[in-house]
């Protein structure tokens, strides 16, 4: 199937690494003219490297760190005028850190408030006018399950999660007649260095092998395993194409049915 995406203009934020260099992966190989985003300028070198040798494509680099909020905000500006904005945004960022309510605090909440959330919403800000312009747009919008299903140490992500699906929700309602859609993604579970991360953590709380962590892990899927990111940017590049404009203000689960709720 040709989605259509040939010589897009794709922004896929936090995409050096993960599920944002999936996506970014899979929007190349469908042809189109992708940017990727991190704070580190040599991870997004090697990123642009191993996309370019799976689909030729060699990415825009945008080195611009989120916590750093107004000069990220500057960058991307800058780029978008640039470029007379972007068709498809793909906002994403890096996962809050994993606390409970006892230690949430004004530093740690602010923190989240500006990376996961503020970041999000102020840079769909700046592409929706071009998009309005063009009577097109694709704006997708990677949350978590936490959002639907708040889990128990994982408060700042319940909070910033729920936050961006609502502000996704909203567009979708008021931009739609400009052939703009706007969905958010319920991420499950992807086979990221951040599931590593968090799966270590885990066994050295319980004095195990990171592989028993995972392996069980897997269990928890009904279909008995984490997707990899390429897998996972493949959906994601569907829902940007020219054949789902009806899809719109979805807060859509890519989890293999891990959510319990429907």
């Amino acid at each position: 199937m040709d989605l259509g995406l040939k010589n897009k203009k794709c922004f896929v934020m936090s995409s050096s690494k993960g599920i944002g260099k999936g996506i970014a992966t899979a929007l190349a190989a469908e042809g189109a003219n992708v940017i990727i985003s991190s704070s580190n300028l040599g991870n997004l070198q090697i990123a642009s490297d191993e996309i370019f040798s799976k689909t030729k494509v060699k990415p825009t680099l945008l080195e611009a760190d989120a916590k750093k909020l107004d000069e990220y905000l500057k960058k991307v500006s800058d780029l978008f005028n640039s470029l007379d904005g972007v068709d498809i945004l793909v906002t994403n960022s890096p996962g809050p850190a994993p606390i409970h309510c006892d230690q949430l605090s004004e530093a740690n909440l602010q923190g989240s408030l500006d990376v996961n959330l503020k970041a999000q919403i102020l840079t769909s800000q700046l592409a929706l006018p071009f998009m309005v312009k063009k009577k097109w747009g694709r704006l997708i919008h990677l949350t978590s399950t936490t959002a639907k299903e708040p889990e128990e140490g994982m408060i700042l992500s319940n909070l910033t999660r729920a936050a961006v699906g609502a502000y996704s929700k909203t567009v979708s309602r008021e931009y739609g007649k400009y052939g703009i859609t706007s969905n958010s993604i319920l991420t499950g579970g992807v086979l990221t260095d951040r599931t590593f991360e968090l799966s270590k953590k885990e066994a050295l709380e319980k004095n195990v092998a990171v592989e028993e962590i995972i392996n069980h892990s897997n269990q928890l899927f009904p279909t008995g395993y984490f997707p990899k990111p390429d897998e996972f940017g493949q959906i994601i590049a569907f829902l940007t194409s020219a054949n789902s404009g009806f899809l719109n203000g979805l807060s859509l689960p890519i989890d293999g049915g891990l959510l319990r709720s429907h």
